[in-house]
């Protein structure tokens, strides 16, 4: 590979997802949407969120980590979404949005992993969130940017999804959401 910057190599840590998504049609759930490094680990964001196409919503989605002094891939779980495209690393907290929940979108999802413990924990609080497309943390409180139902006023009512921030100053569990009245 190219080295792109003095004393730095690229390294193909090869295809994790291969095995998940086989076939030549679903390379666009093996993309790699996002990357997080955490305890050592690097951390890969697949699947395809899209309702269109030939690998619609592909989940559901295996979280799959780096282990960079291993020097190995692991599959760490298996996340109810259709996509993972953003990791946040606050303090000793890894989280991640749910892109797109497989279950009902009465609730969005964040799912959390603490430093030290290895154990994920699914957070089923965001309300209505059809996607969590992105997460921050500003002034300490958990920002959500996504898209939920009712958020515009016009047109047919399948149709009304829409923008939306969602705020947690109590580490997720309650939130306040606010519609932004636009489209996704």
């Amino acid at each position: 590979m190219q080295n792109l910057t003095p004393g730095w190599r690229a390294t193909s840590l090869g295809n994790p997802a291969a095995s998940r998504y086989t076939a030549c049609w679903q390379s666009l759930p093996r993309t790699p949407w996002a990357l997080g490094v955490f305890e050592g680990k690097l951390y890969l964001g697949l699947g395809n969120s899209s309702n269109q196409g030939p690998s619609a919503n592909a989940g559901p989605v295996p979280l799959l980590a780096y282990h960079l002094k291993r020097r190995r891939w692991q599959q760490e779980a298996t996340l109810p979404e259709e996509q993972i495209s953003r990791f946040l690393v606050h303090g000793e907290q890894l989280w991640i949005a749910g892109e797109d929940p497989r279950g009902s979108w009465r609730w969005g999802n964040l799912y959390r992993r603490t430093g030290g413990k290895g154990l994920w924990w699914q957070q089923r609080r965001l309300p209505q969130f059809i996607h969590a497309h992105d997460l921050a943390v500003h002034q300490e409180r958990l920002v959500v940017a996504g898209n939920v139902p009712d958020a515009v006023n016009t047109g047919p009512h399948s149709q009304r999804h829409g923008s939306a921030l969602a705020v947690s100053a109590d580490g997720g569990q309650s939130w306040g959401v606010e519609r932004l009245v636009g489209w996704r």
